[in-house]
Parts: structure tokens; sequence; C-alpha cells
């Protein structure tokens, strides 16, 4: 779900009689700019009132606060909260029906929501990564 869904059930909530049909792609253009509005308020709202991390901390500190030994375990482990970025594929697989051409268009359209969402993760990792502040006391409070 998001946020043109949002918008139309409150919507058809509020008047049980307005037809939403016609208007869906005003309200998923409309629903596009809120999630890129909101991503870009919250990567400027970080990056200018976080305190920051020197760029040799983000791309070369590694911080094994996991309680297993094995670096290269903590390292694996470390990949499976942001594969769950590349999810995306998963609402095209359900619409790929509806579509006109979706042997060519459906895989087109998979591999382009995992680029595009491997990387605005990566960038909000990074972003995630200079903005972490004084981690230490982070890790001693309860």
């Amino acid at each position: 779900m998001n946020s043109a869904d949002v918008l139309i059930g409150v919507i058809q909530v509020t008047y049980p009689e307005w037809k939403a049909a016609r208007h869906l792609p005003l309200f998923a253009l409309i629903g596009g700019f809120i999630v890129i509005a909101g991503a870009i308020t919250w990567a400027v709202l970080f990056l200018t009132m976080a305190p920051k991390q020197s760029v040799q901390f983000v791309f070369t500190e590694f911080i094994n606060n996991s309680g297993y030994q094995s670096p290269g375990w903590v390292g694996i482990m470390s990949f499976y909260t942001p594969l769950y970025a590349l999810y995306g594929t998963d609402g095209i697989l359900h619409i790929a029906e509806e579509m006109n051409n979706p042997n060519s268009d459906a895989p087109r359209a998979m591999i382009w929501s995992m680029v595009i969402s491997g990387v605005t993760t990566l960038l909000g990792a990074i972003i995630l990564g200079f903005c972490a502040g004084d981690w230490k006391s982070y890790m001693e409070t309860e």
C-alpha cells in the first residue's frame, strides 16, 4: 500500500459516492511526489541536523557488537536487513497480468525496481553511517 492508496481510501470513506477510478493516475503521481519529497526531506534533515562521523569511519570501520565472533558471519548477517529494500519486485508480479506486454515489461520493471531500490538503500545507509553520531554512548545505554 502506498500513499496514493491511502489517499484514495480516505476520500472514498469520506465521500462514498465519488468514483476514484478515473483519478487513479493523478493520485499515483501525487503519491510518488509525496514519497520522493519525504525521502529528500529525511536526507536533508539527517545531513544538516545529526552529529557527523568521518569518511574513514563510514567506509572503513567495522564494529561487531552482535555477540558473534566470526567477522564473516557478521558481515553476511548485516546484509539481511537491507535485503528487504529489494522486495519491490513483488508488487510488479501482482500487476503483471494487467500489463499489455507482460513477457518483456514485467522483467524490465522488476530489474528497474531493484536498481532504484538498491541505489536508494545504499544512499540511505551511507547517510545513516555519516549521521551515526556518538555510537559508543548509544551502545552503553539500556
